[in-house]
């Protein structure tokens, strides 16, 4: 076929993987569930005690742990491995009071995993690129969109003292129409009013304009 017999077998452990995290998230917020497999043709389904979404649960962790490979398919960073699905595996059983098994699930990842600390601690919340996926990240995901409009914001911050312009402070968008505005590469502003009845500050709407 067009794709080979282990692109097969990664692709399959991730939509697995991926099947338990998204249950595991319901899960913790709801406990009994509906656990939906790829054979399942009723939206409807009945939901499954608490243990028993638990048992689903750690049967397709194993699945996808046996399934992936050891490091992301493709190279892509943002892909589960099958270290990614073991701490995983560990996370579900610590949730589940499971903790005897969690902790010999997780010194495995620890021991024989490759994970690390970072040298410095002010590294694992740093936003340089440099530190991004760091040796302690197991598995993370990032939004595209919002990381280009950041990137975008950055770069004209460090480029205005070069031009001679004043240095202007980065903030975040406060109202949904501003981020919109943000992510099309408009820049807003907000200018206060004074409502003289009440003498209470408020916000007009975003005035935007090109940048």
């Amino acid at each position: 076929g067009e794709i080979g017999d282990a692109d097969a077998r990664g692709i399959e452990g991730e939509a697995i993987f991926l099947r338990v995290h998204y249950h595991f998230e319901a899960w913790r917020m709801w406990a009994n569930i509906p656990y939906y497999r790829e054979d399942d043709t009723d939206v409807r389904k009945a939901q499954s005690p608490s243990a028993e979404v638990v048992t689903n649960m750690l049967q397709d962790i194993d699945a996808a742990i046996a399934l992936l490979p050891a490091t992301p398919r493709n190279s892509q960073r943002g892909r589960a491995t099958a270290w990614t699905a073991m701490a995983y595996k560990g996370r579900i059983q610590a949730y589940a009071r499971q903790y005897a098994a969690a902790l010999t699930t997780l010194r495995e990842v620890r021991t024989s995993g490759p994970f690390a600390l970072q040298p410095s601690f002010d590294q694992v919340w740093s936003g340089f690129q440099d530190y991004t996926n760091g040796p302690e990240t197991i598995f993370a995901f990032g939004e595209r969109r919002r990381a280009k409009w950041q990137q975008r914001e950055l770069w004209r911050a460090a480029e205005l003292p070069a031009l001679g312009k004043p240095l202007r402070v980065l903030r975040l968008p406060s109202t949904v129409a501003e981020s919109r505005q943000l992510l099309r590469g408009r820049r807003c502003r907000t200018s206060p009013r004074v409502d003289r009845s009440n003498l209470e500050r408020q916000q007009r709407e975003p005035q935007c304009g090109g940048v």
